[in-house]
Formats: structure tokens, sequence, C-alpha cells
């Protein structure tokens, strides 16, 4: 676990995790496309390609897909670690088992381009320098990196050991052309080794320029947090400030609900007030009618009297006179 894993700070975890399923994906489509690729070179071309092959790349994509699965199922969990660390061991018995293809494919290419050197070198480079370990992983550890940088070179030299001693497959169908390295000892040791030397320098390259790559990553990173944490503290103002208004606003609704009430109970009061001085004034008036009535009355009375009054002198003045 050591040479293919190292504890990881939680933003590098979080890195190897974007890194493995880029490059997951991308190989989830890659390796269907190769097997359709070598299914129509062998049903179109005479060039004779083991079902081997087919056996292998189904293997590489069905490895790839539980990866995926894993690292998606885990991806928010502390079995995450677990889950890279499968794809990275798988990953380096890929390397081994591309040893298979690149066998039973030699002839062909020892047929077309007089060596399969180019088909070695294209291959591993994919797996060192544009692999895992490589352009796409430069988040991962440096023992990792050079697991696989090693053991691409060992394959490598493997590839070189078949083709200069002549343990290579050959095909009835194919008529085998041994190219200028094959069965060379020396002219093939000196390509080997330049192109090891060209293997090495290229990988250094790339760690370079991904070791620039990743601080100015870092960096991106550092500015991402430092906006993350102003964006989450402008949230907890933003909350605050939420909080105080909405306290604000129940206070003055429980405010407004009582000079409401207030008023309605005023309003209540004032109406029943006005209701009574109505009565009040009703019953006044009827009073006033009922004493102009008894006033007019009187009045009247008055008047019957005075003339009751004057026909009685009238009447006592006359009896006077008659009794004179």
């Amino acid at each position: 676990m050591g040479l293919i894993s190292r504890p990881s700070p939680k933003n590098i975890l979080a890195e190897q995790v974007q890194d493995t399923l880029g490059i997951i994906k991308t190989r989830a489509m890659l390796f269907p496309a190769a097997v359709v690729l070598f299914m129509a070179i062998k049903a179109i071309t005479p060039l004779p390609i083991s079902n081997l092959v087919f056996v292998v790349f189904g293997y590489f994509w069905v490895t790839t897909l539980l990866a995926w699965f894993l690292i998606e199922k885990w991806k928010n969990t502390p079995r995450i670690a677990t889950a890279l660390d499968i794809g990275k061991g798988l990953f380096l018995i890929e390397i081994v088992l591309g040893l298979f293809i690149i066998y039973y494919l030699i002839p062909a290419f020892v047929y077309l381009f007089g060596s399969s050197i180019w088909l070695v070198f294209f291959f591993y480079t994919f797996y060192s320098s544009a692999g895992t370990g490589g352009m796409a992983g430069y988040s991962y550890s440096r023992g990792f990196i050079n697991s696989c940088f090693v053991l691409s070179c060992l394959c490598c030299g493997i590839v070189f050991f078949w083709e200069c001693f002549g343990v290579a497959p050959t095909y009835e169908p194919l008529p085998f052309i041994a190219g200028f390295f094959y069965q060379r000892p020396i002219p093939s040791l000196v390509l080997f080794m330049s192109l090891i030397g060209v293997f090495f320098i290229a990988r250094g390259f790339n760690s370079n320029i991904w070791e620039k790559f990743r601080r100015v990553n870092e960096r991106v990173g550092q500015k991402t947090e430092e906006l993350r944490e102003l964006n989450q503290k402008l949230e907890e103002k933003v909350g605050e400030r939420t909080r105080e208004l909405e306290d604000a606003k129940a206070v003055l609704e429980v405010k407004i609900e009582a000079r409401t009430r207030e008023l309605r109970e005023l309003a209540e009061g004032l109406e029943g007030e006005v209701e009574r001085r109505t009565k009040e004034v009703y019953e006044r008036m009827k009073e006033l009618e009922k004493f102009q009535r008894l006033t007019i009355g009187r009045e009247f009375k008055m008047v019957e009297l005075k003339e009751e009054i004057k026909k009685l002198k009238e009447e006592l003045e006359k009896y006077k006179g008659q009794r004179r």
C-alpha cells in the first residue's frame, strides 16, 4: 500500500478522485472503440489478430467500469481511498496484461514497420506519460508514478528481448518478414536504451510541466477556498441580517395586530356610544314633543278659561244690573 498510495490531504484526495474519474470515463469509451477497430481490421485485412486480444481488451473495459462504480459509490465516504487503491492496482495489472496484446501483434508490426518497437513505445508511453501517473494524474504520489514508469520500462524490455531473440508468434496467413532489429542484439539494445532515454526525458518534461500546473492549480485552489470562505461569511452575514429582519417583522406584526385590536375595540365602543347617544337624543326629542304638546294644550286651556271668565263677568254684570 505504501508504494501505491500515500496519506493525502483532503484536497489532494479530491484531486485524485477527479483525475481518476476523468481517466476512467475516457477509457470507458476508448476500449470498446479499440475492440471495434481491431474487429474491423481482422475482418477487412489479412492481418491475423488473436482472439486473446479481444479478451484482454474486454478485461480492461470491465475493470474500468468496476473502478468507476466503486469510486462513484464511495466518493463521499472514507472508503474512497480504498476505491482509488483498487483502481491503481488494476491499472498496474493492466500494464502487465498489455504484454499479451503486444506479443500477439508483434508479427504484424514487424511486417509493417520493421520492428515491434513502435507499438511498444506508443503503448507504454500512453501508460506512463499519458495515463494515471502522467498528464492526467499529476496529483498522485511519486511512488505510484515511479512504479508505473518502472513497470512500463520492464515490459518494454521484455518485448525487446522477445524480438531480439526471435521469441515471437508467427501466423501462416501472414508471411513473416524480419525487420532490421529482429534478432540483432546490439542495434536492438542501442535503440532500446535510446528510446528509454527519450521515454525518461519525456516523462521528466511532462512531470515538470504538470508540477508547474500543480502549483498553479494549488494557487487556484487556495483562491477558490478563500472565495468559498468569503462567500460563506457573506452568507452568514446575510443570514444574520435576514434573521434580524424576520425578528423585526415579527415584532412589527405583533404591534400592528395589537394596535388593530385596540382600534377595533375602540371602534366597537364608539359605535355603542353613538347608539346610546342617539337613543338618548330620540328620548329627549320625544319628551320635547310631549312637553310641546302639553304647552300648546295649556295655552289653549288658558284661552278657554279667559273666555269663560269673560263670559262669567258679563253674566255677573248683567245679573247685577237686573237687581237694580
